[in-house]
């Protein structure tokens, strides 16, 4: 792995929105039952001239409503739009009392947000283990290519005749597998559609509490987070947050009822107990989706409760009934939610938490996840501003994608070595800069090939930090050489993949020409000048970057002269 409001505002009959005021221009009721005739040809002749001339405050003072009232509805509106969105976080924050108890409304005051920090969470990772009517929990992950998508999302997202005839159960099942199809198809609209009608058919079916509704309402809310709508999915999300609440809380109700049964009226009852168990293991999973949905939203303070509450959910649950990967999840999210608090202790403690989980999970360091708990960890320490401890999980997070020796992992290895060489750039310590680039060169040119532009780029910045380091040790002439070595092999690399008169191989002429011109290597470096000012001229013209190599060539040809004079005196 996107309104708020449950239910709408119902306005009264006689409510400032609806209520017409007629025009009331002098009142006539002391001529009986009919006016004069010129004081009705006056009257309309006022109205003639009040519709005529249109204006705004006009026309609400014949209606009988002042500046002050128009005022008065606007903010009335602007009210309005206030109280949705209080009653949207009342009504979250009040299911997410009812789940946990009077310590919610503790958290919530505890809660401060830091918009200084911007994370975007992760996508979310559900478990496929499912038991009972969990059918939702499994889903697939590898999208199918299809050429012509249109008709396959049509043909799908129906019934045809002979299936609509087909009793309500046996529908759902053919809806279930279709659903499964159009998932791969990545067809999201058609799937909507097709939960729509699942959810109709389930409360035909097996009632109106059940947690096959929740399962339907998040998988539509799931559906929605992939569209990116985030306002929908968490409309629906919190419909199915809401079933699962009112089947939890109701639990000693149908303990005190002599039948074991919910919904008797429907084609098939359902045993409470297995409903109960089922929506307690459902919970954290709406909860962590409902999150991941107000993060996208900004509402942090309900992203906040809804994260809080699906750990304490999830730590409820027995181990054998606990989901391992909603746990890892949880405290992923929770991590992201901290570090935009600026509470960065808070956050490593669940990244600790995290790793402990994908750790007990899988047995070996040698796992994607847990590198990517490293380099979260690394991350809030360079928010922190503890640069020494962000170098040191990186390292880890290095070591853990070396030693699962796939071509991707040793690829990310080298792109993690490339971010600690820029660390160690920005700190000025060159000698160490120029290993990590190196080492992070032969990592992506496996993967991408010598003339990749990615390649290119990394290759460069390893060249550019072993000529700063030359220049900060007293212009040491064996890093010159090196750094000129890695240029002739740049410029090379360059001329095959921009051409030989591009922008980018006169730079690196030009830097060839620097580092000659400071090994007075004079007439080398007016051959990398001349060739990088032809370059210049004719791409930039008289621009800046053109005059300056002018005057690096006016200078190297004075130098030249001095040299050549100076080596005939002596």
């Amino acid at each position: 792995m996107q309104s708020h409001e449950m239910l709408p505002l119902d306005f009264e009959e006689d409510s400032a929105a609806n209520y017409q005021h007629q025009p009331i221009l002098q009142d006539f009721s002391y001529y009986s039952n009919v006016p004069p005739k010129h004081i009705i040809e006056g009257q309309k002749a006022v109205r003639r001239r009040l519709r005529n001339k249109g204006s705004k405050d006009s026309a609400a003072n014949s209606l009988g409503m002042s500046n002050l009232r128009y005022r008065q509805l606007q903010e009335q509106s602007k009210k309005t739009k206030e109280t949705i969105k209080n009653d949207r976080e009342s009504d979250i924050m009040h299911m997410l009392r009812i789940l946990r108890g009077p310590d919610m409304d503790k958290d919530s005051n505890n809660f401060q947000t830091n918009p200084q920090h911007d994370e975007t969470p992760p996508p979310s990772t559900r478990s496929d283990t499912s038991s009972s009517a969990l059918t939702y929990l499994t889903k697939s992950n590898s999208p199918v290519v299809v050429n012509n998508r249109e008709m396959q999302e049509v043909k799908l997202a129906k019934l045809t005749p002979k299936e609509e005839l087909l009793p309500p159960k046996q529908k759902l099942m053919i809806i279930e597998n279709r659903i499964a199809r159009l998932k791969d198809l990545q067809l999201h609209q058609a799937v909507i559609d097709l939960r729509t009608l699942a959810i109709a058919l389930t409360r035909l079916v097996y009632g109106s509490q059940t947690v096959r509704l929740a399962e339907h309402y998040m998988d539509i809310g799931d559906t929605y987070t992939k569209m990116k709508a985030f306002e929908q999915a968490s409309s629906y999300l919190r419909k199915g947050l809401m079933f699962l609440t009112k089947i939890v809380t109701n639990i000693h109700h149908h303990q005190q009822t002599t039948t074991r049964l919910i919904n008797e009226d429907a084609m098939e009852p359902l045993n409470f107990e297995q409903e109960y168990s089922d929506a307690r293991r459902l919970l954290p999973h709406v909860l962590l989706a409902l999150g991941k949905c107000y993060v996208e939203q900004n509402c942090m303070k309900e992203a906040h409760g809804c994260l809080k509450e699906a750990k304490r959910q999830n730590d409820i649950l027995k181990d054998e009934e606990r989901d391992p990967m909603i746990t890892f999840d949880i405290s992923l999210q929770l991590s992201y939610l901290y570090t935009r608090m600026g509470r960065f202790d808070v956050s490593l403690t669940h990244l600790i938490n995290a790793w402990e989980t994908k750790l007990q999970m899988v047995g070996t360091q040698q796992h994607p996840d847990i590198a990517k708990v490293f380099r979260e960890m690394a991350s809030v320490h360079l928010k922190n501003g503890t640069i020494n401890e962000a170098i040191e999980n990186f390292e880890k997070a290095k070591k853990v994608y070396e030693e699962m020796g796939t071509p991707v992992g040793l690829y990310n290895a080298a792109v993690i070595a490339y971010t600690i060489g820029n660390l160690f750039d920005e700190m000025n310590n060159f000698e160490k800069a120029s290993l990590y680039y190196e080492g992070a060169t032969g990592g992506v040119e496996s993967f991408y090939g010598p003339y990749d532009m990615k390649t290119i780029k990394v290759y460069e910045r390893f060249a550019r930090a072993v000529l700063e380091q030359a220049q900060s040790q007293n212009d040491d002439r064996t890093l010159y050489d090196k750094a000129t070595s890695l240029y002739k092999e740049l410029l090379k690399r360059k001329s095959l993949l921009y051409g030989n008169d591009s922008p980018e191989a006169g730079i690196t002429l030009e830097i060839l020409g620097d580092i000659q011109f400071t090994l007075e290597d004079f007439a080398n470096a007016l051959l990398y000048y001349d060739k990088a000012w032809l370059i210049a001229d004719e791409v930039y013209g008289p621009q800046d970057e053109t005059i300056s190599l002018q005057e690096k060539r006016n200078t190297t040809k004075e130098r030249a002269k001095q040299k050549e004079e100076e080596d005939l005196m002596s």
